[in-house]
C-alpha cells in the first residue's frame, strides 16, 4: 500500500521477507495508510508455506517515531463506534503481525517511540542499534496506551519495568532496554539490519516446521491472557482522546 507521503514495500529472497514501512516524514511518522499496509502486507502471509523468516523495518533512519498526531483527536476520520480509526487499525497491525507464523524480527534503529514501540513488541525477536532511542509518551501526552501492547510489554519486561516505562513516559537507552528485557540483540550503529539478515538466515536454516511449531506453542502460553486483558484498551485510548488533558498536552506538544 503507498500514497505520496506514506508507504509500505515488502522484498523477498530465499525464504526471507522484509517489511518496510516508511513516510516522507523526517522521524517516520505512522498514519493510517502504513498502518493499514502493515495489516494487509502481515496476512497476506498467514498461508505462505514457502516462507521462513520475516523482518519488520521502519524508515532508512528511524524505525517511527510514533503517531503523527495531528491525525489525531476530533478531527480524525472515525470507524467503527465513532473512534478514530488509527484506534482501530493499531491493535490489528500489531495482532497481523504476531500471528505471522514465522519468526519475526524487529530492526530498530533512531528512534522507536509509541506505536513503534507497540509494533516491535508484537515480534518475535527486537534487533536494535546501539543508538537507537526507545520511549512511550502517550501517557505525558495525556492519552492511555493502547494497542493491547500492555501486556506485551510485561511478557517482556516484567511489571515493574512496564509500569516505568509507560507511567513516566522516559526515553531510554538501547543498552537499558536490552537490560529491561526489551532487546535481543544490541547491534553497532549501521549494523541493526545486517544482524537482523543474519538472524534470519540461521532461522531459516532450521527445519520450517519444528519452527513454526515451536513459535506458535509458544505464544499460545504466553499469551493466553493478552486478549481479555487488553480488550478494551482502543475504546479506553479513544476516551483519553476526548479529554481537555489530552488536548492541551497534544497543544503543548505541537509548539516543541
Amino acid at each position: 500500500m503507498a500514497s505520496e507521503t506514506s508507504r509500505v514495500e515488502t522484498y523477498e529472497a530465499d525464504g526471507i521477507i522484509e517489511i518496510r514501512f516508511r513516510s516522507e516524514k523526517a522521524l517516520n511518522l505512522l498514519d493510517e495508510t502504513l498502518l493499514a499496509g502493515l495489516v494487509d502486507a502481515a496476512r497476506a502471509l498467514e498461508d505462505r508455506d514457502d516462507l521462513r523468516a520475516a523482518l519488520i523495518i521502519g524508515g532508512e533512519s528511524h524505525f517511527t517515531a510514533g503517531m503523527n498526531l495531528n491525525a489525531r483527536g476530533e478531527t480524525a476520520p472515525k470507524g467503527s463506534a465513532g473512534r478514530p480509526r488509527s484506534t482501530l487499525l493499531g491493535p490489528r497491525a500489531c495482532a497481523a503481525i504476531e500471528a505471522i507464523p514465522v519468526p519475526t524480527l524487529a530492526v530498530i534503529k533512531g528512534h522507536c517511540i509509541g506505536g513503534g514501540m507497540a509494533i516491535a513488541a508484537a515480534c518475535d525477536f527486537r534487533i536494535v542499534a546501539e543508538g537507537a532511542r526507545l520511549r512511550v509518551p502517550e501517557i505525558a501526552l495525556g492519552m492511555s496506551m493502547g494497542w493491547q501492547s500492555l501486556p506485551r510489554f510485561v511478557a517482556l519486561m516484567g511489571p515493574a519495568k512496564a509500569k516505568r516505562l509507560v507511567m513516566l513516559a522516559e526515553t531510554i537507552s538501547a543498552a537499558t532496554a536490552d537490560a529491561w528485557g526489551f532487546v535481543d540483540e544490541l547491534a553497532p550503529d549501521g549494523q541493526a539490519l545486517a544482524r537482523a539478515r543474519a538472524w534470519a538466515a540461521s532461522l531459516a536454516a532450521m527445519p520450517a516446521l519444528p519452527v513454526r511449531m515451536t513459535k506458535r506453542a509458544i505464544n499460545a502460553v504466553a499469551n493466553a491472557l493478552h486478549e481479555p486483558i487488553s480488550h478494551m484498551d482502543g475504546d479506553q485510548l479513544a476516551f483519553t482522546l476526548t479529554t481537555e488533558e489530552f488536548r492541551t498536552a497534544a497543544a503543548r506538544f505541537r509548539k516543541t
